[in-house]
């Protein structure tokens, strides 16, 4: 998953659709859920994007994230989904389905 920076964040915001995985590097239950997210990624063929909060992490302050890992699925700069399961990939896959057919299109 390609890690970006507060600027590429705040373009990703700007387009119609993107994925952001909000994560901490020291953070094992991140890396977990990052290998569950993987999968999607490919299945769906969407851009899913890596954020480390302990770099921006007025980031969290902004999209109200309690604690990572979180996935925020985002539509036109706003927050349609945020998720943070990520222990049941079968749970995830069914939560997630939706919003990601809907960015194919």
């Amino acid at each position: 998953m390609e890690q970006i920076n507060q600027i590429e964040l705040n373009q990703l915001k700007e387009k119609p659709s993107g994925a952001v995985f909000y994560a901490s590097p020291f953070c094992r239950t991140c890396q977990i859920a990052e290998r569950v997210i993987e999968p999607m990624k490919k299945l769906y063929n969407v851009p899913f994007y890596k954020v480390n909060i302990n770099e921006i992490p007025q980031e969290a302050v902004t999209e109200k994230i309690q604690s990572v890992p979180c996935l925020i699925i985002f539509k036109h700069g706003k927050p349609v989904k945020k998720m943070h399961t990520f222990d049941n990939p079968a749970y995830v896959l069914e939560q997630l389905h939706g919003q990601l057919q809907s960015m194919l299109k």
